[in-house]
């Protein structure tokens, strides 16, 4: 059994989403990097987790986009060699995880904001 998304992580999570949209570039390259670090740590909760920022109000609307993108870009890609190895980890994952990714993001057509769907 994995460890929960703790509130602290899903702070850190909704801070690098904000920075990763920044202009500045000392603000930019470090989120990106903690993003990429939360992907390869525990990839079944920094899904979850990014489903969960995609519908956090708190969050500016941007973050909330950068979060969705990020999670499109962990499941899909153009390249074919890469969209396979997305896909084989996608099925990788138990199917709690993957069922509790796609009810989150059916939650995300009912939001209030259009651009997020």
């Amino acid at each position: 059994s994995s460890p929960s998304w703790s509130v602290t992580m899903a702070d850190r999570l909704a801070e690098a989403l904000v920075h990763a949209m920044s202009g500045d570039i000392a603000k930019r390259g470090p989120a990106e990097k903690m993003l990429k670090e939360f992907e390869q740590h525990n990839f079944p909760l920094y899904l979850q987790g990014l489903c969960t920022q995609i519908q956090n109000p708190k969050l500016p609307l941007q973050a909330r986009q950068m979060a969705g993108i990020q999670l499109k870009n962990t499941i899909v890609a153009r390249d074919e060699q890469r969209r396979h190895e997305l896909e084989k980890r996608w099925l990788m994952l138990q199917q709690q995880v993957r069922g509790n990714v796609k009810m989150q993001l059916l939650h995300t057509l009912n939001v209030d904001e259009p651009k997020l769907r």
